[in-house]
């Protein structure tokens, strides 16, 4: 009765957790890219700004010869051409376009990246460390039973016992690291029901792949966004309005305009309006136009730094996966060397361990080949910088 309940609990478990399963979406690294973009854009809001072809209105009032009853007043009102309100409007509208979060989204996605492929990585390095397991469980058992009549085995017996809490060590790591990589994802995405399909990074970004693009001459694929020449070329875009603007205001002529009326109490208080005008005599260049002209010049001296700075850490970018790629080529060729002479043994003892020796050997190899990899891939966010 206990085994038929307890078979029921099982199944009733299994159908519980497919359930559940099938409940969490499955976010592949493309989805997860693409989820980051959107996520971006929504939180941009736009404002609309209608430049006032009124700049200034003042309302004022005086007396004359002192006394309260001689009372006149004026209004006067400065207005802005449609040259000086379209450069406004521009201005407004190139303030709205930019915006910061752009800047967090880049990233936002390098940081998805690193995470992501990291966890790849991760899934990898469990799969070599459990053969590592497996073998050096076979390396006990097999010392285990040769030692009652070989004491010289009992050091290998320990050291062996060691390896295999180390590596138990490796995998314990390894499993809070991915943990921790999930939380981190799932905070990036805003979404905790999801499962992440760690496997779709390699669809996009693999070591056949970057041979494939290297041989084809893709230097696009290794090129970063240039952020800092963006930030530059809209610095450069608003200077430019500015100085237009500025330079609006020094060639206005009229200044404003003015009504008068003299005592408003009087019937004949009509006679008494008057209609003025100012006028500004022109200048040369003030001294906000020669700053602003100033600033130009040394922000497009910074541009030419910046775009002969990128064109260098693209290149270096590009080489150091070259290198890094030659250097994976020759660890290759090593494991597959080691793996064609790697054959299993029948009956002798001395062959048997050499096996052993032989396949954790092997395995150390790829662990070492799987760091290299890292390290193309950790080279390669630099693209997202």
């Amino acid at each position: 009765m206990k085994t038929l309940f307890q078979y029921r609990f099982f199944i009733f478990s299994f159908i519980l957790s497919l359930s559940i399963l099938s409940a969490q979406e499955t976010i592949s690294y493309n989805t997860f890219i693409t989820e980051l973009q959107k996520k971006s854009t929504s939180y941009k809001k736009t404002t609309s700004y209608k430049p006032n072809f009124f700049t200034e209105i003042s309302v004022r009032s005086q007396t004359k010869d002192f006394e309260i009853g001689k009372q006149s007043y004026s209004v006067r009102f400065s207005t802005s051409n449609k040259k000086t309100r379209d450069y406004e409007k521009q201005y407004m509208s190139l303030l709205e376009k930019y915006d910061e979060l752009d800047i967090l989204q880049n990233e936002k996605i390098q940081l998805g990246y690193l995470t992501w492929m990291n966890s790849y990585i991760l899934k990898k390095e469990q799969v070599l460390l459990d053969s590592l397991l497996l073998i050096t469980d076979t390396e006990k058992k097999l010392l285990t039973n040769l030692s009652s009549s070989n004491t010289k085995l009992f050091n290998d017996l320990l050291k062996n016992k060691e390896t295999t809490l180390d590596i138990q060590l490796k995998k314990e790591l390894n499993i809070a690291e991915r943990q921790l990589n999930e939380e981190t994802l799932h905070s990036l995405l805003e979404k905790k029901d999801v499962v992440f399909d760690y496997n779709s990074f390699h669809n996009h970004f693999s070591i056949e792949n970057f041979k494939e693009k290297l041989n084809d001459n893709d230097s696009s694929y290794f090129t970063k966004k240039n952020t800092e020449i963006e930030e530059l070329l809209y610095k450069e875009k608003l200077l430019d309005l500015s100085h237009n603007l500025e330079k609006e205001k020094n060639r206005k002529i009229i200044d404003f305009f003015q009504i008068e009326a003299g005592d408003l109490d009087t019937p004949e208080f009509r006679k008494n309006v008057s209609l003025g005008i100012g006028l500004l005599i022109p200048r040369k260049k003030s001294l906000k136009e020669a700053e602003l002209a100033i600033k130009k010049e040394n922000l497009s001296l910074l541009k030419q730094y910046q775009n002969k700075k990128h064109q260098e850490e693209n290149t270096y970018i590009k080489l150091q996966i070259q290198n890094l790629l030659k250097k994976h080529t020759l660890y290759k060729k090593n494991i597959s060397l080691l793996e064609n002479h790697t054959t299993i043994p029948k009956t002798n003892i001395d062959q048997l361990f050499a096996f052993i020796n032989s396949r954790k050997n092997l395995l150390e190899k790829k662990m070492d080949l799987l760091k290299l990899e890292k390290e193309i891939l950790e080279v390669y966010s630099g693209v997202f910088e």
